[in-house]
């Protein structure tokens, strides 16, 4: 991918972040945690961003690019030592699968902790953090914790894609 395009595709990868970060479902009961599944069509997403003007305010750029950005699921994950939650939706006109798995541990860093995977393959898997060419980030996991997010770009049949998975985190809900 030539500069231009990079440098392009990681600014409506930022807005596209900005618009999910304020569309994402609300925050479940407590114990639990509310993510979702995203997918965003960088080409689309450059043709409207493009449509925009130079200096347009975040929220036109979000709403250009609402149009683009898929929701592929939602779901609440259990919070608590050790719980695995993993979840798989269909990858929109292929014959892909997307893994999404949320893990919440009190052994990997000093404190709690709340890993995120995603990943693209052939079939749904049982878990995306064991996954090769997977997406990772692991946080701590405190009260302060509001939205954790994992994401990578892929190219599906010649298409660039952003797939993402965020969870809204309620705030004591450990």
């Amino acid at each position: 991918m030539k500069k231009f395009e990079f440098c392009t595709a990681t600014r409506l990868g930022l807005v596209a972040l900005l618009l999910i970060s304020f569309s994402g479902p609300a925050t479940a009961q407590s114990g639990t945690d509310a993510c979702h599944v995203y997918l965003v069509d960088v080409k689309a997403a450059e043709k409207a961003y493009q449509s925009l003007s130079p200096n347009a305010p975040a929220a036109d750029q979000a709403k250009a690019l609402s149009s683009v950005m898929k929701i592929l699921g939602e779901f609440s994950t259990k919070v608590g030592e050790e719980e695995l939650t993993t979840r798989s939706y269909p990858f929109p006109d292929s014959k892909l699968v997307v893994t999404a798995s949320v893990f919440y541990t009190d052994e990997s860093m000093p404190a709690d902790s709340v890993t995120l995977a995603i990943v693209v393959s052939d079939k749904a898997l049982k878990d995306a953090l064991q996954a090769p060419n997977n997406a990772v980030a692991e946080v701590n996991y405190t009260d302060s914790t509001k939205i954790v997010r994992v994401r990578k770009y892929l190219d599906v049949n010649g298409r660039l894609y952003l797939i993402g998975l965020q969870c809204n985190s309620k705030s004591g809900s450990k």
